[in-house]
């Protein structure tokens, strides 16, 4: 099986050759504003302004000239109906590709700004869904694309989390209730039934994680950072070694000093890498 990474430079590739020519090039460059106001921009600047260039165009879209003629009105002159004419066809073009534009330009982001460990972490259908994750239906400005599908990676990557947590089959639904009564580890195996402690601890270092995520990924956030899987399973070891008697603040404590420690590693690596 492909890894995440080759499988979203795959689904780009994919992408991008489905396009029409101007969209192909659109999504070469950044954008940014309105979408409207954007592709209204870019299918002007397209259009060729060499006398030579307009007459081979129009060669191929009499029946494009006639429409726009009809929509527009009659310019002065055939330079300036295959003008207008040019800018129609390439602004219907893109818009045509809208959908594909948007999706092309949210997986780009991901590609561009996540390490590949951690996109490993996510199920490839998060990549194929990603216009529904990051809800580019409502997005009517390429700027937002960013934000959104920032967003919609770091829930996923919550998502995960939780979806490990279960993994253990440990139900931790009542754990506020139980430490709030008593700390022991020993004693909140015996209440949620846990019979291996060593796997609660791993269980309980990930529900952590989990209750402080939005404060601990706010930094990492901010620089598109996150655990990789042998990072998770370090935080992991930092619960290991709490002792069996010891209580569930201690084993908090650990996890969070181990977890802000790597946070703060990758934050700096990042920084580093964009100066």
């Amino acid at each position: 099986m492909k890894s995440n990474t080759q499988y979203l430079i795959d689904l780009l590739h994919d992408l991008r050759s489905s396009m029409n020519e101007i969209s192909y090039d659109f999504c070469g460059d950044s954008h940014s504003g309105n979408i409207d106001d954007v592709f209204s921009e870019y299918a002007d600047s397209d259009v060729s302004v060499y006398t030579s260039e307009q007459f081979e165009w129009a060669k191929s879209h009499f029946g494009d000239i006639e429409d726009a003629n009809a929509e527009l009105g009659r310019p002065n002159d055939i330079c300036g109906e295959i003008s207008q004419a040019w800018y129609l066809c390439n602004l219907r073009e893109l818009n045509e590709d809208l959908d594909k534009i948007k999706k092309y330009l949210a997986l780009a982001y991901i590609e561009d700004n996540f390490a590949s460990d951690v996109l490993d972490l996510l199920d490839q259908s998060f990549f194929e869904d990603i216009e529904i994750n990051a809800n580019l239906d409502e997005v009517n400005d390429f700027g937002s694309i960013d934000d959104n599908v920032h967003d919609a990676v770091y829930e996923s990557l919550h998502e995960v989390i939780t979806e490990s947590i279960d993994s253990y089959h440990i139900d931790l639904s009542s754990i506020e209730e139980i430490v709030t009564e008593n700390n022991s580890l020993e004693k909140i195996a015996t209440e949620i039934k846990a019979d291996d402690i060593n796997k609660l601890k791993e269980c309980l270092a990930l529900y952590v994680i989990s209750e402080i995520f939005d404060n601990l990924t706010d930094d990492m956030q901010d620089n598109n950072v996150f655990y990789s899987p042998e990072e998770l399973n370090q935080i992991k070891k930092a619960a290991a070694v709490v002792k069996n008697t010891d209580s569930y603040d201690s084993l908090e404590d650990a996890v969070v000093e181990k977890a802000e420690e790597i946070s703060n590693s990758l934050i700096e690596s990042a920084k580093i890498k964009i100066h």
